[in-house]
């Protein structure tokens, strides 16, 4: 337990506003033909950085590159 942080209550509220909000709402439908069949026909990027201490060989960035077909990943480190 933390001390110092005040225990709240739970009220009820009764509004058409709040209850519409949390009403459950269907699964967005599954495509099967979603994922890309040509290699590297799509590229799934992210680059880091810059880092507060350095990496491997004294670099501040590194950039990840995922190929949507084969989920293969290459990594560039970058100064």
């Amino acid at each position: 337990m933390v001390d110092g942080i005040p225990v709240l209550k739970k009220l009820h509220i009764d509004c058409e506003a709040c209850a519409f909000e949390k009403q459950h709402r269907d699964e967005f439908p599954i495509v099967k033909d979603r994922k890309h069949r040509d290699t590297l026909e799509l590229l799934h990027t992210d680059l880091c950085g810059p880092m507060q201490t350095r990496l491997l060989g004294g670099v501040y960035y590194f950039i990840i590159f995922v190929d949507d077909c084969t989920r293969f990943t290459w990594v560039y480190f970058l100064r």
